[in-house]
């Protein structure tokens, strides 16, 4: 207890220097804090749409069709399932590979011009003028983020949480400008949305194939014609309802929006870090000092 009585008395008798590094440190880290990227976000809430199925699709499940999947898109999981999977997948990362704004917004931007409202492009990655990728790649690449490197920036800039209480996907988007942010989070849900749609559209015209064929054999089951009658419909009302909605199945609750405030870096936090750290490291720098000399 007088050991520890002591040493906070030997801390108040240095207080000069504990004050003076407490705020040197404070100094230090809030001019690292300058030095870094500043980081903005655009966020999306979204509302997964899943199209109304009839109760007589399941009666086909009566009969032995082997493998053949005649309900259109039936096996690949739920529209919540697959959006969530989407964002992460690396079919996500080829759509990006083709579209070359999008490639600019998530590797090029450097920064932004709060004067001018626009983002400020890295000339040393992206050249403008000449409409080519500047960076340097080993051969036999070339500048072109390809499809796995893609992927990697896509996991460090997005983050999409599913809100189980509400039912809603919630998308964040980070970027060096708030411009990229916002135009990424967009692209990001099209892209989804067309992805899906594109597949459900291919399965539905595969299923419809395929109830076509077998409802031209002579089926003497009446049962069977009923039902390969009912499923071509609810296909055709599915395939209906997706090409009717722009939106689907990702429906915008809240739409991306432009935010100029930064998330990080947060030059407060900055500060107070810097004041901890110089507290500790100078307090316990007397300390040490003190316990060697008397060692002495």
């Amino acid at each position: 207890m007088n050991d520890l009585k002591g040493y906070f008395i030997i801390l108040y008798k240095q207080k000069k220097i504990i004050i003076l590094s407490t705020i040197l440190f404070g100094l230090c880290l809030l001019s690292i804090s300058y030095v870094l990227n500043n980081k903005y976000e655009s966020e999306s809430i979204i509302l997964v749409k899943t199209p109304s199925n009839g109760g007589n699709v399941g009666t086909i499940n009566n009969f032995n069709l082997g493998n053949i999947d005649v309900l259109g898109s039936a096996n690949k999981g739920s529209y919540l399932q697959r959006s969530l999977a989407f964002f992460y997948s690396i079919e996500l990362a080829r759509i990006i590979e083709e579209d070359k704004e999008t490639l600019m917004h998530l590797f090029a931007v450097n920064g932004y011009d709060n004067e001018n409202n626009q983002s400020i492009l890295n000339n040393e990655i992206y050249n403008l003028e000449t409409d080519e990728w500047s960076r340097n790649k080993p051969s036999p690449f070339n500048g072109r983020p390809l499809d796995i490197e893609i992927l990697r920036e896509l996991k460090s800039i997005l983050n999409v949480y599913y809100n189980s209480n509400s039912g809603f996907i919630e998308i964040k988007v980070r970027s060096n400008s708030p411009l990229a942010a916002y135009q990424l989070a967009e692209n990001f849900i099209n892209f989804a949305n067309n992805f899906i749609v594109k597949q459900d559209l291919a399965e539905i015209d595969r299923a419809l194939f395929l109830t076509d064929q077998l409802a031209s054999q002579n089926i003497a089951n009446i049962k069977l014609q009923d039902s390969l009658t009912l499923i071509r419909e609810e296909n055709l009302k599915k395939k209906i309802y997706i090409q009717s909605n722009a939106n689907f199945p990702l429906q915008k609750v809240q739409s991306p929006y432009v935010d100029i405030n930064r998330v990080f870096p947060n030059r407060i936090f900055f500060i107070l870090l810097g004041f901890i750290l110089g507290f500790i490291i100078s307090s316990t720098l007397i300390i040490l000092r003190l316990s060697n000399t008397q060692l002495k």
